[in-house]
């Protein structure tokens, strides 16, 4: 049996599983947020409820496909995700600090956009911070046992970064076709726009804090 298929099993075996670590992963975070919280609800303070997602099989077969994959169970780190979308770029810091000292799971960061930024800071693409979660150990949540292999991908961006990132990916990176260069240079504006009124934000909000 070839590694597609082997993966194609294991991904059919193991939908309950992601879902189950998903869900927690997305549960313990979202405490952790609303007792770092002073005045302010967590509800306020996240921009978009918090759901976690299991990648459909269909998708992820394609992608092991693209990808070459030789060991995709390990590789493929999306197949269950979820994301904190916060107001402004400030606020990433206090989720992030919460996900990495947190003591029930183990997090490393995939994708930090600030690092990007500061070795091509020429390049105004794709913003957010990324972590890999996965169990310390075999587990069992809820009654479905859960192995220290999966991992659940944690998204943090700002809302300004999930407006971006939405349309890039379903209208840039998706798309088969020639994107015309034209439309790649307005989004590479519109990102740095964003990054801009963020920091405008910011310094506005310090603004009125220290009054």
């Amino acid at each position: 049996m070839n590694t597609y298929d082997q993966f194609h099993i294991y991904l059919e075996e193991n939908q309950e599983a992601l879902a189950s670590w998903g869900n927690y992963v997305s549960e313990v975070i979202s405490a952790e947020i609303s007792k770092n919280l002073v005045n302010v609800s967590i509800e306020s303070f996240l921009k978009i409820p918090v759901k976690h997602r299991v990648k459909e099989i269909k998708s992820a077969l394609g992608k092991v496909a693209r990808k070459g994959y030789t060991d995709p169970v390990m590789q493929m780190t999306d197949l269950v995700g979820t994301r904190f979308v916060v107001l402004l770029s400030q606020d990433i810091e206090l989720v992030s600090n919460i996900i990495e000292k947190n003591t029930l799971f183990a997090a490393v960061v995939s994708k930090n956009y600030q690092e990007e930024i500061d070795l091509n800071p020429k390049i105004f693409d794709y913003q957010s911070k990324h972590f890999e979660v996965r169990p310390l150990a075999d587990t069992e949540i809820n009654g479905v046992k859960i192995s220290k292999k999966i991992c659940c991908e944690v998204q943090v961006r700002t809302l300004l970064q999930h407006a971006y990132a939405e349309l890039v990916h379903d209208n840039i990176y998706k798309p088969v076709g020639v994107v015309p260069k034209a439309a790649e240079r307005h989004i590479a504006r519109s990102m740095a726009l964003m990054e801009t009124t963020d920091e405008l934000f910011c310094s506005t909000m310090k603004l009125l804090y220290e009054t």
